[in-house]
């Protein structure tokens, strides 16, 4: 599994600098990929609500979110976009319509909800994170405050991953597990270790980017740094309770040595939120 993350991650990485850096595309990129792993990721969760025995529209979810999110992309292109989106998100209304008519009423309610819950959810999570890229078409400004929150989001991730599997071989009898039940192979000693590693890249990209100033201090900086690595443990946390519920290993097996796009972006379930309103506070 490691071998092949080797060589996911670089690929992961090189897409994600595209988006960001590679003016004449990569907001177009970020439009595409996004709107595509957010679609993913749906029928991923789908499939974790449909064991827990919630009967889903899959079709249903999958195309509204992938439609909001593209919606909410290109209403920057092309105006008509936005009446598209506000649509979607009176999806509910539209979806009791059928009740008029249908036979299986009992039917249909039992799966509206679920359907409805998933894609609002989902939503819910996401956006934030979808809604701090920064707009560059045109290109304003380097965005290094977006580099900041996904690289230490998942400096986390990588980190404990890391110092959690040499812990575990090295250390005589292993490592120290967190919550064995939920997560067998997370460990103290790759918490702590991935909050090094998110502090330690927090402050690579600050040096690096002259994020210093006068309202953003180094212990500012730490602070945002500590938080984020926090946020992404429990998003990771979370996803992997999800999946006990359900009794599966991984989300998905899209990406090889990561599994599905659940399993890479479980980091930011709470990470958008903390993120938009740590980052302002702390630019006081």
């Amino acid at each position: 599994m490691f071998k092949f993350r080797i060589i996911s991650f670089p690929l992961l990485l090189l897409i994600f600098f595209l988006m960001l850096f590679w003016q004449p595309a990569g907001w177009w990129i970020f439009a595409v990929v996004s709107t595509g792993a957010i679609m993913l990721l749906t029928h991923e969760f789908v499939q974790i609500v449909e064991k827990l025995g919630f009967p889903v529209m899959r079709r249903t979810a999958i195309g509204a979110v992938g439609a909001i999110i593209a919606a909410y992309h290109f209403e920057r292109v092309f105006p008509a976009a936005a009446m598209i989106m506000f649509l979607i998100m009176a999806l509910p209304l539209f979806m009791m319509i059928p009740l008029i008519y249908c036979q299986d009423k009992a039917a249909l309610l039992r799966s509206l909800f679920p359907t409805i819950g998933t894609v609002y959810l989902l939503l819910l999570i996401y956006f934030p994170l979808i809604i701090a890229f920064p707009a560059i078409k045109p290109f304003p400004h380097r965005p290094y405050n977006f580099l900041f929150l996904v690289l230490v989001t998942k400096a986390m991730d990588t980190g404990g991953y890391v110092f959690g599997l040499l812990s575990n071989r090295f250390l005589p009898g292993g490592n120290h597990k967190i919550m064995p039940k939920v997560s067998p192979k997370k460990s103290w000693e790759g918490f702590f270790g991935g909050i090094f590693a998110s502090v330690l890249v927090a402050f690579i990209i600050s040096f690096c980017c002259d994020f210093f100033s006068e309202n953003l201090h180094w212990w500012k900086i730490l602070t945002i740094a500590v938080v984020l690595a926090i946020g992404s443990f429990f998003g990771d946390l979370t996803e992997s309770a999800l999946k006990r519920s359900v009794d599966i290993k991984d989300s998905g097996n899209y990406i090889p040595g990561m599994g599905g796009v659940f399993d890479v972006l479980d980091s930011f379930i709470y990470n958008g939120w903390i993120w938009a309103f740590l980052w302002p506070v702390m630019m006081r």
